[in-house]
């Protein structure tokens, strides 16, 4: 479902942000709960791989912050191997 979203909007947990970053799709996170989440929310506006509800809302809603936003994640990414692929594999020499 996320590979074909423009975007996730969501808290910024820790999941939230593997689930961003493994699919190359922003985040808009919403208000945090705690300061664990307004950490993560911080850093990933710091690299620029999210925005706030409040800031995208202030821009309209404009398709071409996530536009910026999933350019910005694709440059951070690495390539992520299939783990389940690489463990079956290794263990059952699939």
């Amino acid at each position: 479902v996320i590979n074909n979203s423009k975007a996730i909007i969501a808290k910024a947990g820790g999941m939230t942000l593997l689930d961003s970053l493994i699919t190359r799709t922003p985040l808009v996170f919403l208000e945090p709960m705690g300061d664990n989440e307004a950490t993560n929310a911080s850093l990933w506006s710091a690299m620029g791989m999210a925005v706030s509800f409040e800031e995208w809302q202030q821009c309209n809603f404009d398709e071409a912050v996530l536009a910026r936003l999933e350019k910005n994640i694709a440059s951070n990414s690495y390539e992520l191997q299939d783990f389940s692929a690489f463990y079956l594999n290794s263990v059952f020499n699939i």
